[in-house]
């Protein structure tokens, strides 16, 4: 991950690149229950590590209190994957774990609709399959 600019230090942006969700996290998917418990663990406790480690790098300041509320989000959602992009629902309820998985490494306050709002959503194909989130504090 590259260095955050002068731009995003000022502004107090955070942009995280984030694993892509695993296929069980599909509202489409059919998984077991136990399957899909695993998956939202394992994708939770990964986003959380993964946060808390990009933002740990230099350039970025330490996040020791969450955004305050109400944070802004810009969500680009790259899929290397073959087929069709999923619909913007779906991939939108597939990044529901993600969000917890902030709230635990304390990026967010909260993932209610009266902290966390979603400005942008960009779905499209990329080289790699990720999730890159950029976070503001509504001003």
């Amino acid at each position: 991950m590259s260095q955050p600019t002068e731009a995003q230090r000022v502004a107090g942006a955070i942009t995280l690149t984030l694993p892509f969700p695993p296929r069980a996290l599909s509202p489409n998917a059919r998984p077991d229950k136990w399957d899909k418990a695993r998956a939202v663990r394992v994708y939770r406790a990964l986003c959380t590590y993964v946060a808390r480690e990009q933002l740990d790098k230099p350039g970025y300041r330490k996040v020791r209190e969450p955004l305050t509320p109400r944070v802004l989000a810009v969500v680009e959602y790259c899929s290397a994957l073959p087929g069709p992009l999923p619909d913007e629902d779906n991939a939108l309820s597939m990044l529901k774990t993600l969000w917890d998985g902030l709230v635990d490494a304390r990026v967010l306050p909260g993932d209610s609709p009266a902290e966390l709002h979603i400005e942008r959503f960009d779905l499209r194909k990329g080289p790699r399959s990720e999730v890159r989130v950029t976070l503001r504090s509504e001003t």
